[in-house]
């Protein structure tokens, strides 16, 4: 039974450690700064954008693939 508990305990501290140390923060995404909104008619495999992606859309509108990037600057 001691074996048990010993088991558990090491289970959960190993838990706990991955939570703390391993596991990413929250992005907070309601930072300042200029954001931009790209068009990228059809569908396509890459783009070429500048700045950092921080949303992508796709949408099918009348049997045609319309993409959206937003990017911040």
């Amino acid at each position: 039974m001691r074996t048990l508990y010993a088991l558990c305990f090491v289970t959960l501290l190993v838990v706990l450690v991955d939570v703390v140390f391993f596991h990413s923060r929250t992005a907070n995404a309601q930072g300042s700064g200029n954001y931009k909104i790209e068009q990228i008619p059809g569908y396509q495999k890459s783009f070429s954008s500048t700045g950092t992606v921080v949303g992508f859309s796709c949408v099918e509108w009348q049997n045609a693939i319309w993409c959206n990037v937003v990017t911040k600057q």
